[in-house]
């Protein structure tokens, strides 16, 4: 099994892939906890990227309730604690 830090992950990740494609177990692990990297067909890859996000997100769009009127321009301040815009 190859057990990597996410900052080595962000060097190597070719290398993690060709890796995970080759059927070696790759864990990338953050404070304790992993997720392992698993190879999907590519027709399953394929369905999602032929589609823009924008189109598989627009069913969301507007849907959300209860959020402070300035969510869209200060979303990083409500998401992350930045200053507000």
């Amino acid at each position: 099994m190859t057990n990597v830090s996410l900052e080595q992950a962000a060097s190597q990740l070719d290398q993690l892939v060709d890796a995970a494609l080759a059927g070696h177990d790759v864990v990338l692990n953050r404070n304790g906890r992993g997720v392992r990297l698993v190879p999907v067909e590519s027709a399953a890859v394929a369905s999602v990227t032929s589609q823009a996000w924008s189109d598989l997100m627009k069913d969301f769009a507007g849907k959300a309730q209860g959020l402070p009127s300035d969510m869209a321009e200060n979303h990083d301040h409500y998401l992350h604690r930045a200053a507000k815009k």
